[in-house]
């Protein structure tokens, strides 16, 4: 299969190669959109240093440090030190980060940004005050499903995915909705669900 890189790629055009395990077209494409300005593309640039391992591997921080630095709130959440999954296992991250991080993600998601709120969810997710309030009613979990809800709204399709996983009957219209708008992984799960209730029947 062939990935046909024009002038100016769209980044739909690397996240398939990147599927697809073809790193280098990845790469590619990835590099520059990144030149051009796109923290977005730098933040999959780092995705795919890191799937190619080897010595790019160890390069992906500071990849994703540009990324973050360009403002993309993925990146930054890649670099939050109270993230489990971040890149500080293996990258020596800042925890001056962090205080920055919210900072502009905050400014972000007042913006319309719905990456931003969706990663200022996470972080609420993993405080203290969220596992003590975690299941009272209007608190807790509800008030992250609000969060996630208004990140879908915002335009970040992940979201339904998120919400949809804490309320299959309630959230099912989002992950439909991000369906229709090509959002891959609600593919999947859509399938799963539709799935498991004709086995039910």
């Amino acid at each position: 299969m062939s990935f046909p890189i024009r002038a100016m790629p769209a980044i739909h055009n690397g996240l398939d190669a990147l599927s697809h395990h073809h790193y280098q077209k990845a790469e590619q494409v990835f590099s520059q959109l990144a030149e051009q300005g796109d923290a977005h593309a730098m933040y999959w640039l780092g995705n795919t240093y890191q799937l190619e391992g080897g010595m790019k591997r160890l390069d992906a921080g500071e990849i994703f440090l540009k990324a973050a630095n360009m403002g993309d709130p993925w990146a930054m959440y890649r670099l939050y030190t109270k993230n489990p999954y971040s890149l500080c296992t293996v990258w020596p991250c800042s925890s001056k980060w962090d205080s920055k991080a919210v900072e502009i993600w905050e400014r972000q998601s007042k913006q319309g940004n719905g990456k931003a709120t969706f990663a200022l969810a996470l972080r609420k997710a993993r405080t203290f005050w969220y596992n003590v309030t975690k299941w009272l009613p209007g608190m807790g979990q509800e008030k992250l499903n609000k969060m996630a809800l208004k990140s879908f709204h915002q335009g970040y399709q992940g979201a339904a995915v998120y919400l949809f996983n804490h309320n299959k009957s309630a959230n099912l219209k989002y992950l439909i909705q991000a369906a229709k708008n090509n959002f891959i992984p609600a593919y999947g799960k859509l399938a799963i669900y539709y799935n498991d209730k004709k086995t039910l029947l």
